[in-house]
């Protein structure tokens, strides 16, 4: 197993005696300061008030003091920065997103930094299900040196169920030693369900996570009552599953960090709306948070000041909404030099036109200004990842004869992965026929086969089942981009048709691919640990465009194929999945039977 990467110390950078000096001397007036940024409105996001007028004094990577007038600071060496009356806001922190899958952070972080986005706490379980801790290393040590400053969370559950699922698997030592890292922060979401059947590893690496002092990150998606009572007993911290005002309120009352989501996923804000009326309610617990950011964001106007702008929509004050994503992260993980303009803080800022249009002017990081109007002016070098992580698919080939699926010739009954929306699925018992003791597809019923493979194993090993409303009329897709397991996933009309787009996969050695008899008709490339590309955001989402107008080609109505792809077969939602072991009754966590009898 490879050695643990090198600290990220952009994110905690050191403090010695000498610096520490220096920033003193300079917040007394002794010594010049190497910054200083006059003239601008500063957001104090501990009285939630806009203070104008107001200079910015910075020494190294940290703000040494902040006043009306600080022109007795300025030195032979001083740089001057006129700030003309903007708007200065802390640097602003995503408190949960998932960043190990799709695009490489770098790409990722090139994008973010424009939009005012400086700091944030990344789930790793993606990487660690596909890739186990070799895959967790390289990410780690992708992040190390970037101008965001990139903390993460210990993935807990790899996979969620290991009796129903198979993944590439993080052991228990390893887990530990990520709990040594000041640059992790927390254990990464822990579903609820196996949380309160008080499963060993799953409590295990809770008691860790609160020994070492870390947060613990929560997934208590349509938990309440005793059921949420129970999961916060567990020293769960937050949740950022909260679909309503009063869902949000149930877990406020309950001491939890409720993070709400608007990003590619969940949008949720505009269901928040109550809490912003709600009198006397206290919002230090309300957390901003993408849950994976969506591309468009990225691509056209940027995270974080949009956020902001569909919080203000939502009815939150601006300044309340700014807090959501600048001191409440901050203090929620413990991080006292972030998220706040105080003298001592790390200079993290962005300087806005206003808090209405908010177009972000200039971008600054520990002091350095890496974007200014709208441009990076920082260079983020390219960091290829191990040769290794590229060849992460063991199955030699899938035939059409892996994906049989039998029954007594003759009318049947089966058990169908019905598909609601684009992240739940329910079942349906549905009658057919089996035909020479084989069941085939029907689209006539909207009737596909759906089929998961071990992507671990050189032999297939996996399973078959069926599933309705995905739509398809001909063809077949085939994904390796599955929450959380990251295995091969296969649905389609035909067997020679999806046993074509898996092979085609495993050549790619991860991605989506969509055929139609003998053509591929679009694929999406993602050859480092099968789910992530080291293309930029914008040639993976014309190549995710492609995947998803042929996906419509074949007949299918869903409005995001490429989410649908990811969350199929996601146990960590109920209510029917299949999995590389067989279709799974999440609720009751068995495995059940396709074919009834």
């Amino acid at each position: 197993m490879s050695e643990l990467p090198s600290l990220n110390r952009a994110c905690r950078p050191a403090v010695t005696t000498k610096s520490l000096r220096r920033l003193m001397a300079v917040a007394a007036g002794r010594e010049p300061a190497d910054v200083l940024i006059k003239n601008v409105v500063l957001v104090n996001v501990h009285t939630a008030r806009l203070e104008e007028g107001v200079s910015l004094a910075l020494c190294g990577d940290r703000i040494a003091a902040r006043g009306p007038d600080l022109d007795g600071l300025i030195g032979p060496k001083t740089a001057i920065m006129d700030g003309r009356g903007q708007v200065c806001a802390p640097g602003m922190i995503d408190a949960h997103t998932h960043l190990d899958s799709l695009v490489t952070v770098r790409n990722f972080a090139r994008l973010a930094l424009i939009g005012g986005n400086t700091c944030l706490a990344t789930e790793m379980a993606m990487m660690a299900n596909a890739a186990g801790a070799e895959g967790v290393f390289a990410f780690m040590a992708e992040a190390s040196n970037l101008p965001l400053r990139v903390f993460f969370l210990a993935p807990p559950l790899i996979p969620p169920f290991p009796d129903l699922e198979t993944s590439a698997g993080l052991d228990w030592k390893t887990f530990k030693k990520l709990l040594q890292r000041p640059d992790v922060l927390g254990v990464g979401e822990t579903y609820w369900r196996p949380a309160l059947e008080l499963k060993p590893h799953v409590l295990d690496r809770l008691a860790a996570g609160k020994a070492a002092g870390k947060t613990l990150e929560g997934h208590a998606a349509g938990a309440r009552g005793v059921n949420l009572t129970a999961y916060r007993a567990g020293g769960i911290t937050s949740c950022h599953e909260a679909t309503t005002a009063d869902e949000a309120l149930e877990r406020l009352n309950l001491g939890y960090a409720v993070q709400i989501r608007e990003g590619y996923i969940r949008r949720e804000l505009e269901a928040m709306g109550p809490l912003a009326a709600r009198s006397g309610l206290d919002g230090r617990r309300l957390i901003l948070v993408t849950d994976t950011a969506s591309p468009d964001m990225l691509l056209q106007t940027g995270i974080m000041n949009e956020l902001i702008r569909r919080a203000v929509e939502a009815g939150f004050n601006p300044l309340a909404a700014v807090r959501m994503l600048t001191l409440n992260p901050a203090d929620y993980f413990g991080l006292p030099d972030l998220g706040r303009l105080d003298p001592g803080a790390l200079a993290d800022l962005v300087l806005l036109d206003d808090l209405e249009n908010l177009n972000i002017n200039l971008v600054m990081v520990g002091g350095r200004v890496v974007v200014s109007r709208g441009l990076l002016t920082v260079d983020i070098p390219d960091h290829p990842y191990p040769a290794g992580l590229t060849r992460g698919f063991k199955l030699r080939r899938i035939e059409p004869d892996d994906l049989r699926l039998t029954g007594p010739s003759g009318p049947i009954r089966v058990r169908v992965v019905a598909v609601r929306n684009e992240t739940v699925t329910q079942e349906e018992i549905v009658e057919t026929r089996a035909v020479r003791g084989r069941v085939q597809p029907d689209p006539g019923l909207d009737l596909v086969k759906i089929a998961v493979f071990d992507r671990h194993s050189p032999e297939p090993r996996g399973a078959v089942g069926l599933a309705r409303g995905l739509g398809l009329k001909s063809g077949a897709v085939a994904s390796s981009l599955l929450w959380d397991t990251n295995n091969l996933l296969i649905a389609g009309v035909t067997d020679r048709e999806m046993a074509l787009a898996a092979n085609r996969l495993i050549e790619l050695q991860g991605g989506l691919v969509v055929v139609r008899g003998r053509k591929v008709l679009a694929e999406m490339p993602l050859p480092i640990a099968g789910i992530m590309s080291d293309r930029p955001l914008a040639d993976v989402l014309a190549q995710g465009d492609a995947v998803e107008k042929a996906v419509h080609d074949l007949g299918s109505p869903i409005a995001r194929p490429l989410l649908i792809f990811q969350t199929l077969c996601f146990t960590g939602l109920p209510f029917i999945r299949l999995t590389d072991k067989g279709l799974v009754d999440v609720r009751k966590g068995t495995l059940v039977d396709v074919v009834l009898k």
